[in-house]
């Protein structure tokens, strides 16, 4: 993944990359798996601007194994917060927090 990023971007390319939560991170680790480099670490050098997306409960679209409109928790970082937020020490290895209740948009084509 990061890979491909920095490939699009030594062309001279704008990138808007959308990734999971996970991978977005600039930090290294997880709880899990302290060794995890995330696309947003090995791009640090780019100075990427990156947003962990979670919000108060809402649904989303999943197909984890079947495929299915799912219920998501309310996140813990967030709180009352609505809108961008500045991620501060709330979250380290993100720039910001988007932080507004999700709906799931079925797919147009299935």
């Amino acid at each position: 993944m990061a890979t491909r990023i920095r490939a699009a971007h030594s062309e001279g390319n704008h990138v808007i990359a959308l990734l999971g939560n996970a991978h977005a991170s600039r930090e290294k680790g997880r709880r899990s798996m302290p060794d995890y480099e995330p696309a947003g670490y090995l791009l640090k050098d780019l100075a990427p601007h990156s947003v962990y997306v979670g919000g108060p409960a809402g649904t989303a679209w999943v197909c984890a194994p079947e495929c299915g409109v799912i219920s998501i928790p309310g996140n813990r970082f967030v709180g009352g917060r609505k809108s961008y937020v500045l991620a501060e020490e709330l979250v380290p290895g993100y720039d910001g927090i988007y932080a507004e209740r999700t709906t799931a948009s079925i797919p147009a084509i299935d």
